[in-house]
């Protein structure tokens, strides 16, 4: 009896626990709605905390914060379907707004998060968080000085930028521009031209509308299906591209580099790495192609007419003791050459072919590699 007793004050004392904790949650829990109509615009400056935005069917702006006497600095403002929230303490917030609305979200230490997908033009700014958004239908802008950036499909222009975290894109109906000072960069599909800056991480994107220029301090780069031109920088990754349709210009410091399905020109540079590029058609520019120390293979389709001057060339003043014929070997081709070259005393082997009649140039030059000249068979 005694034993029942105890445990039935035990089990009251707990309900009676349970009880004021959540009476105090929701006394120290703020939660405010405003009626609006789509196309408004939620403006949050805080100076730090995390933020979150959902979507959802009504006409109205919620939101909820943690709210006690050390948090007294909380502004509210609501100017036709405008609402505006200024903070200057440390308080995470939770909204809903409509399914289209703009959204202005600005906290100086925190993560932001629309969970949801939005119809609308959306800035968002932190200078020390995580960004992460779901589809956005209108013009998107988000930057954050320390953190990821990770969204879904944007049909609308687009400006991406983080100091130092990765930047993840799905699908982007416009323009791209994505700027990161350290991190990695994976774009699907772009409609239009894209833009990437990265300090030192790979990149990685495909399916250009338009013109493409990625610049990388040290990372590798791969591109495919460019309608546009192309113009790639690493400062010692690989580049590979596949489905290059205008040409472009290609340099990386010390990385290989593979170019499948290359129509009209480029211009390729290599500081130590073996470069291949096979293409499909010959427009009327000329291409240049040099690796300062590799080899270099290169396709052509059979019925160009093009001139295709090719040297091989060691340190100054290395005096070949070796026969004509073994030099030759360091220059392979498919075609027949017009004319050969050869510079003991340079360390020099040059090898021009005028193929069906030449034509556009394209000029091959490494040193201390061998170049291979082959036919295009589809």
């Amino acid at each position: 009896m005694k034993n029942k007793f105890l445990f039935t004050v035990i089990l009251t004392s707990i309900c009676l626990l349970i009880f004021i904790i959540k009476t105090f949650a929701q006394e120290d829990y703020t939660k405010k709605s405003f009626k609006v109509n789509k196309g408004g615009t939620l403006k949050v400056e805080i100076s730090a905390g995390d933020i979150q935005v959902k979507t959802g069917n009504d006409n109205e702006v919620k939101l909820s914060y943690e709210d006690d006497e050390e948090y007294n600095g909380v502004t509210i403002y609501q100017d036709g379907n405008n609402i505006t929230i200024k903070s200057d303490n440390y308080i995470d917030f939770e909204f809903t707004v409509p399914s289209e609305y703009n959204l202005s979200l600005n906290t100086s230490g925190g993560d932001i998060e629309v969970s949801n997908n939005i119809k609308g033009k959306v800035d968002i700014n932190t200078s020390g968080g995580d960004i992460e958004l779901k589809d956005v239908i209108g013009e998107l802008k988000a930057t954050t000085a320390g953190g990821d950036v990770r969204c879904g499909n944007i049909k609308g222009d687009v400006k991406l930028s983080s100091s130092g975290g990765d930047v993840v894109v799905g699908s982007v109906e416009g323009e791209c521009k994505v700027t990161t000072g350290g991190g990695n960069v994976i774009v699907k599909n772009v409609t239009k031209s894209l833009t990437v800056s990265t300090g030192g991480g790979n990149v990685d994107c495909g399916n250009i509308g338009s013109d493409i220029k990625v610049v990388t301090g040290g990372g590798n780069i791969s591109v495919d299906n460019i309608s546009g031109s192309i113009t790639v920088t690493t400062g010692g990754g690989n580049i590979s591209g596949t489905g290059v349709s205008k040409g472009g210009t290609v340099v990386t410091g010390a990385g290989n580099v593979s170019l499948n399905n290359l129509s009209g020109y480029v211009t390729v540079t290599s500081g130590a790495g073996n470069v291949v590029t096979e293409f499909v058609s010959i427009g009327n520019k000329e291409s240049e192609i040099i690796s300062g120390y590799g080899n270099i293979t290169i396709y052509i389709p059979e019925s160009a007419k093009v001139t295709i001057e090719a040297k091989v060339k060691y340190a100054e003043g290395n005096v070949w003791s070796v026969d004509k014929k073994e030099i030759s070997e360091i220059i392979k081709s498919e075609f027949k050459p017009s004319s050969e070259d050869v510079n003991q005393k340079k360390g020099e082997y040059k090898a021009v072919y005028n193929v069906n009649g030449g034509g556009t140039k394209i000029y091959l030059q490494t040193s201390i590699g061998f170049i291979e000249i082959k036919r295009l068979k589809r």
